[in-house]
């Protein structure tokens, strides 16, 4: 294996492990942000390539040397693990037991998936997410109608003002298990697309999802990669050096 082998291999450990950083990172900062899922991620070793030893170690002239060539980030998936459940007596925090998402209605008309319920009303009566995008609701009654005050939830997602039924929360499932994508505003999409949920899930009203992030856990994965790309870094400063003195041998 030559040097410029080695130098190789330190830079897709170098990119792997700032990939990783980069997402812990982003795990560590919503650690308390509601109805978040983690991003875990996974790496596997890059193919080897088998060279013939041309000089006969070990007294066999055909000698088969495996050379890696290093690192590769296989991929990040979001952990679609249940977050704890809390309590906040609050008429318009919802969280949903089971596989389901709460329905966004992105500026582009297209509906996201979300776990964060912290839901408010805006100046027309409407109900809209922390990020001020619509929830995906069937309405019985339009919104702008809807009475002021707090409104009812049932475990279906049937909302009441009194006895009367202004509508219902649209909720969805993944069609594929495992498959959700991030696309940033705590919102989800599904690789494989999703559907209106069935039975199984249920809202629970005055309570949230919080987090699935373990803080304990990040943080220790956290001095784990830094500590990898320092002993990268250092690998491929002790190699540059090398190269250089071998280079200096030619002046």
């Amino acid at each position: 294996m030559n040097l410029n082998s080695i130098l190789s291999i330190n830079r897709t450990g170098l990119n792997g492990l700032q990939n990783n950083l980069d997402n812990v990172s982003h795990n560590i900062a919503n650690a308390n942000t509601v109805g978040y899922k983690g991003i875990i991620n996974s790496f596997n070793e890059l193919m080897n390539n088998n060279l013939t030893n041309s000089d006969g170690a070990l007294g066999n002239s055909n000698a088969r040397v495996d050379s890696n060539t290093g690192l590769n980030a296989a991929g990040a998936r979001v952990d679609d693990q249940v977050g704890k459940f809390e309590t906040t007596g609050r008429a318009l925090d919802m969280a949903i037991n089971g596989n389901a998402f709460f329905g966004i209605i992105g500026p582009d008309g297209n509906t996201y998936l979300t776990k964060a319920g912290d839901f408010h009303r805006d100046a027309n009566g409407g109900l809209i997410a922390s990020n001020g995008y619509r929830v995906a609701v069937d309405a019985r009654v339009p919104e702008q109608n809807w009475p002021a005050g707090d409104l009812k939830v049932s475990s279906d997602g049937t909302i009441r003002s009194g006895d009367q039924v202004l509508g219902s929360l649209r909720l969805f499932e993944p069609n594929n298990a495992h498959s959700l994508v991030s696309v940033g505003d705590n919102l989800y999409l599904a690789n494989g697309g999703f559907r209106a949920a069935g039975a199984g899930s249920s809202v629970m009203q005055g309570t949230l999802e919080s987090s699935n992030v373990d803080l304990a856990t990040q943080m220790t994965e956290l001095l784990t990669a830094q500590r990898s790309y320092q002993m990268n870094a250092r690998a491929a400063s002790s190699t540059d050096e090398m190269m250089e003195t071998i280079n200096h041998f030619t002046d």
